[in-house]
C-alpha cells in the first residue's frame, strides 16, 4: 500500500454542538421528549381504561361461558395496560430511568400476551365456525329471506384476520 493511493475522508462537524439539554432531548426538534412520552402514555392510559371498562361491563350482558372467559382475559390485559401507563407517567414525572426500563418490559409483556390472546381467539373462531354459522342462522330476522350466514361469518373471519395481522405488525 502506497501512501496517497486511497482517498482520505475528513468528517467535520458542520453544526455547533448544542449543550442545551432541552434542545438535545426532543422529538423532531420541536416537541420535548418528556412531553411526547407523557402524551403517548396518556393515550395508552385512556385506551386501557376504556378497554377494561368495556370488557368488564359487557360481562353483565353475556350468558355464554366462553364469551365471559374471553372478556375477562381482555379486561385483565387492558387493566394491566392501564396500571403500566400509570406507573409510566409516574416514572416520567420522576425522571427515573430504571422505572422507564421496567415500563418497557411491561409493554413488551403486554404486547406478547395480546398477540397470543388475539391469535388464539382467531384460531378458535376458525375452528368453531360451524357453531358461529348456527348462532347466526338462529338469530337471523324472520323478515329477511336472503341472508347467507356462512358468507357473513367468512367476511367476519377475514376482517378479524386482517385486523390481527395489521395490529400485530404495527406493534
Amino acid at each position: 500500500y502506497e501512501k496517497g493511493i486511497f482517498p482520505t475522508i475528513t468528517i467535520v462537524e458542520s453544526h455547533p454542538v448544542q449543550n442545551d439539554k432541552i434542545t438535545r432531548r426532543s422529538c423532531c426538534g420541536c416537541i420535548p421528549e418528556q412531553f411526547g412520552v407523557l402524551a403517548i402514555l396518556s393515550m395508552y392510559l385512556l385506551f386501557g381504561l376504556l378497554g377494561s371498562l368495556a370488557s368488564f361491563m359487557t360481562l353483565a350482558f353475556v350468558d355464554v361461558t366462553s364469551d365471559k372467559i374471553y372478556l375477562s382475559i381482555a379486561g385483565c390485559l387492558y387493566t394491566f395496560l392501564t396500571i403500566s401507563s400509570i406507573f409510566g407517567i409516574h416514572a416520567v414525572n420522576k425522571e427515573k430511568a430504571v422505572m422507564m426500563y421496567r415500563l418497557s418490559i411491561a409493554f413488551w409483556v403486554f404486547t406478547v400476551f395480546t398477540l397470543i390472546y388475539s391469535a388464539t381467539l382467531f384460531i378458535l373462531n376458525i375452528l368453531f365456525k360451524p357453531s358461529l354459522v348456527e348462532v347466526c342462522e338462529k338469530s337471523k330476522p324472520e323478515s329477511v329471506d336472503v341472508y347467507d350466514c356462512d358468507r357473513h361469518i367468512d367476511v367476519y373471519l377475514a376482517r378479524e384476520g386482517l385486523s390481527l395481522f395489521i395490529s400485530e405488525v404495527v406493534l
